[in-house]
């Protein structure tokens, strides 16, 4: 995704979604409806902050989990995330941070995981490359 700023919630995005090139035509469809937020739920939100909505593209996608999580999508870019641990060993964590409310997860515990992410679209209008992060896990159910 791509906001021209300075922030995300400012709206007016471009965004694209990345499925893996093993799914069938009938899962593309259900996870473009679930991403670009036609389904309901937590991802309508991003209707209300992408207000174009490029081609979907499949592409191979990798991804190992574990306190190290890497995630590559072929031609595109990948993000690896290390989990930040205390001297005790203790995952690291924040609560309530700005971005769990726009996910309506209020009190959500959220672990900090320093990463890297290198992404480039050439139908998106900048590269993104970072070195910030943190991991949670969403339940986007609907009824």
């Amino acid at each position: 995704m791509d906001f021209p700023g300075p922030t995300l919630f400012d709206g007016n995005g471009t965004g694209r979604i990345y499925i893996d090139d093993g799914a069938s035509a009938e899962q593309r469809r259900e996870l473009e409806a679930i991403f670009q937020g036609k389904s309901g739920g937590a991802p309508a939100l991003f209707s209300q902050i992408v207000s174009n909505w490029l081609p979907t593209k499949q592409a191979r996608i990798e991804i190992d989990k574990g306190d190290k999580v890497t995630a590559r999508i072929a031609g595109i870019g990948h993000i690896e995330s290390n989990l930040l641990r205390d001297e005790s060993g203790r995952i690291m964590t924040t609560q309530n941070v700005g971005f769990a409310s726009f996910f309506n997860a209020d009190g959500l515990n959220t672990e900090l995981a320093p990463s890297t992410a290198q992404w480039s679209d050439r139908e998106l209008p900048h590269p993104m490359e970072h070195r910030s992060g943190a991991r949670t896990t969403v339940n986007w159910q609907t009824d």
